[in-house]
């Protein structure tokens, strides 16, 4: 009998041994703790690595936040707002005031003409309405730099972005018109096309007072520069002719000129389109 008991228990200790070297020879989990329990046995019959593991989470993880994308007018802010280049001023003014306009003319605004679709309103999302409503300064600061197109775009529009109809003819905008008119000038004697344009037309509608001289000089020398970019006008006869002809339809611009004050402001108007634009 206790023959008997002994074989069994060699078998046992045979068995429990074949279990645990063939689990380290398979690479299967657990192997020596496989060998423990068989041997010595186990508090709760599991590895003790498998005991010790944290429970799994329940449910599915939440899907992370997605993450907004900074529209197409805010990315480029971005790049030119702290810039010190007077051309980056500029096409900040320019972004900005093309926001001032989508959202004035977004539909349910209240806007009376032509309402913008909705893509340049969604262009101009994120971006600040006070950044919008400050686009002058950037204007006025690439205009004091000199480039060109800035002076005209200040004589398009009052000095916070108003219409220009609302406040070109009020007194208490005098001093606005005053100062904008003569950085206007000084543009143009600079070379700037697009200030002596402005300042011809506001002679040519009355939005300026005829100030004789000063009216026709303008007029003349916008008329040249017209002429040079015409390519019909390419023949010195044909371009003569032109001038002619155009030169009698400002002539109301030195009425109440003397005959030799009426030719200073002539020469004066063909020597400032040669200055400004190379006529």
């Amino acid at each position: 009998m206790r023959d008997g008991k002994r074989d069994l228990l060699v078998c046992m200790g045979m068995l429990a041994t074949v279990v645990a070297v063939s689990a380290g020879v398979f690479g299967l989990p657990g192997h020596r703790h496989a060998m423990s329990a068989a041997v010595h046995g186990s508090s709760d019959g599991l590895p003790d690595d498998l005991s010790r593991m944290p429970p799994t989470a329940a449910g599915p993880q939440a899907a992370p936040a997605p993450v907004p994308v900074p529209s197409l007018v805010a990315t480029q802010l971005a790049a030119r707002l702290s810039s010190p280049r007077p051309v980056d001023a500029y096409i900040v003014y320019k972004l900005l005031a093309s926001c001032a306009n989508a959202r004035e003319r977004a539909p349910g605004s209240g806007f009376q003409g032509g309402h913008v679709d909705r893509g340049a309103i969604d262009d101009c999302e994120g971006v600040d309405d006070a950044l919008v409503a400050r686009r002058v300064e950037w204007l006025s600061s690439a205009a004091d730099a000199g480039v060109h197109g800035a002076v005209a775009d200040l004589l398009a529009q009052g000095p916070q972005g108003q219409p220009l109809a609302t406040v070109w003819h009020d007194p208490r905008y005098a001093a606005w018109r005053e100062q904008v008119v003569g950085r206007a000038a000084q543009a143009a004697a600079r070379g700037d096309r697009d200030a002596l344009a402005t300042l011809a037309r506001l002679y040519a509608d009355g939005s300026l007072p005829d100030q004789g001289a000063d009216a026709l000089k303008y007029q003349v020398a916008w008329i040249d520069v017209a002429a040079a970019a015409n390519p019909t006008l390419a023949q010195p006869a044909q371009r003569a002719r032109y001038l002619e002809d155009a030169l009698v339809s400002v002539e109301h611009y030195g009425g109440q000129l003397t005959p030799a004050e009426r030719a200073a402001a002539i020469a004066a108007g063909h020597a400032l389109g040669t200055a400004c634009c190379g006529t």
